[in-house]
């Protein structure tokens, strides 16, 4: 299988402006790769950039209007969580609001989530070795890939054990700042027959945002009204029941 096969490349970042073409991620790599008229799109989806990236693919195929696409995601990040690339497209920090955000309330992400998870433990229950049980399955799926900058192993208690970043969250707990790329191909299933024995299938793909008046900071924001039906981590919470119903399954 070559390039020029793709009908079409969906390319994105995690930063709205990154050294990988200054936010023109998608006709960057197209240009290097080769131009073939293909479509491109290119995604901004801070964090979840490469899952949107993941679920627009999937669309683009499953809608009948394509047979095979590409799925990029792409990073390459200066150091340090207020550097000019990593901003919302402003070279003045005085006019970022997620630097102006850190600048007035003395808070980065990993700040910024560790409230967040403090307020579902207070809230659901949720404990230090329910976190641990979560980083445990990541590093596990890590080390399944040997292109993986991380492929150890490790136990609960040695998750535990690491040290404290941003109470109740540990440095083997959180995702390291730094370059990386992943791909994948999708499909239509006649043309995955072509190409393998052996297709993945998707059982089930979504998408969701935040439910307004939810109460928790969340980094783009300073405040908001708070609403009590707004559901914990709405944003993350809608996507995962709508992929559950969708995909048949549940969490059991």
């Amino acid at each position: 299988m070559e390039f020029t096969d793709m009908q079409g490349i969906c390319v994105g970042g995690s930063a709205h402006v990154t050294l990988l073409g200054r936010g023109m991620l998608g006709n960057v790599l197209v240009n290097t790769l080769g131009a073939t008229g293909m479509d491109v799109i290119t995604i901004h989806g801070g964090c979840a950039g490469s899952a949107v990236v993941y679920h627009t693919a999937f669309l683009e195929v499953a809608s009948g209007r394509k047979d095979i696409v590409l799925a990029v995601g792409a990073d390459k990040v200066p150091r340090g969580l207020t550097g000019y690339r990593w901003t919302m497209g402003t070279p003045d920090l005085n006019t970022d609001r997620q630097y102006l955000k850190m600048k007035a309330t003395g808070m980065n992400n990993p700040a910024c989530w560790a409230m967040m998870c403090r307020r579902r433990m207070i809230e659901y229950g949720t404990t230090e070795e329910h976190l641990a049980k979560v980083a445990v399955k990541a590093h596990k799926n890590g080390a399944l890939n040997p292109y993986a900058r991380y492929k150890k192993v490790f136990t609960i208690e040695e998750i535990l054990a690491s040290t404290m970043i941003a109470d109740p969250l540990r440095v083997l707990e959180l995702c390291a700042f730094s370059h990386g790329a992943g791909a994948a191909i999708f499909c239509s299933v006649e043309k995955a027959k072509q190409l393998t024995t052996k297709p993945v299938f998707v059982a089930a793909t979504a998408m969701s945002s935040e439910e307004y008046g939810e109460p928790l900071l969340e980094t783009v924001s300073l405040s908001m009204a708070v609403n009590p039906s707004a559901r914990h981590a709405s944003c993350r919470a809608g996507s995962v029941w709508e992929a559950y119903e969708e995909a048949g399954i549940g969490p059991e």
